[in-house]
């Protein structure tokens, strides 16, 4: 593994223990990582920086304006009469709605989705994707069900890192390359990569919407660890033995 790859491990070793020790909030943690492999330089700064221009990121940022009107109208039909009431103008009407609609941005929710996504360019830079999808390939053996089990925990690893598309992306090789040395079916790989890419239930950071209630809801990194693992597993003592059950190897 290169060094690159190692001082990724290192900060992102770092940066979850800053998360479960929740003494700092989680937009500064992620921007303090964002900003330590740009020092290092892991990744180029456009990269590292695409995640606050990334459309799923706007997206969201969009959607806490639309919730904010909704909630202070009670229901679409009631958005003029109760978010800006009898405006004489255009001008006056967009004056009035402003200020509710910016007071509801969660800028540090925006924050730590733009920084994870930034993150995904130095992880993959770095060659520490490379070097875990190596090693899951390594450790897949010759046995159907442990390569099985290796794409699912690898796929899980890389979707609480990265974002799930990517971590699906960059195990879908691995899984291919698994079944075709094993001479089996890739259906079950397919389906356990799909279920694995889906599971970003452990990092907040890991989708969008787990960013969406964290602040609101009051939960830390640790909430999600000890609802999300478990959960993981219960997924994955589903997923295993029913994919090559039902599409066999």
């Amino acid at each position: 593994m290169s060094m690159d790859a190692w001082l990724m491990v290192g900060i992102l070793v770092i940066m979850f223990a800053f998360l479960a020790w929740d003494r700092f909030p989680a937009w500064l943690v992620f921007m303090g990582t964002l900003t330590t492999a740009m020092t290092l330089k892991l990744a180029p700064a456009e990269a590292l920086l695409t995640g606050f221009s990334n459309t799923g990121v706007m997206t969201v940022a969009a959607l806490f304006p639309v919730a904010a009107g909704m909630y202070a109208t009670g229901a679409i039909s009631l958005l003029s009469q109760r978010l800006i009431g009898r405006p004489e103008s255009l001008t006056s009407a967009q004056i009035r709605i402003f200020p509710p609609m910016a007071s509801s941005l969660d800028w540090q929710t925006i924050v730590v989705m733009g920084a994870a996504v930034g993150l995904e360019a130095a992880v993959t830079n770095s060659g520490l994707s490379a070097t875990l999808a190596k090693f899951i390939a390594g450790i897949g053996g010759s046995s159907p069900m442990i390569a099985l089990s290796a794409i699912y925990v690898g796929t899980i690893l890389m979707t609480n890192i990265i974002t799930n598309a990517a971590a699906a992306a960059f195990m879908f090789p691995v899984a291919l390359s698994l079944a075709n040395s094993l001479g089996v079916s890739f259906m079950p790989f397919a389906m356990v990569l799909m279920s694995g890419a889906s599971c970003a239930f452990i990092n907040p950071a890991g989708f969008q919407t787990n960013l969406m209630i964290q602040e609101p809801g009051g939960y830390t990194f640790g909430d999600f660890a000890r609802v999300g693992v478990p959960l993981t597993l219960l997924v994955g003592a589903v997923v295993l033995p029913l994919a090559p059950l039902v599409y066999g190897f």
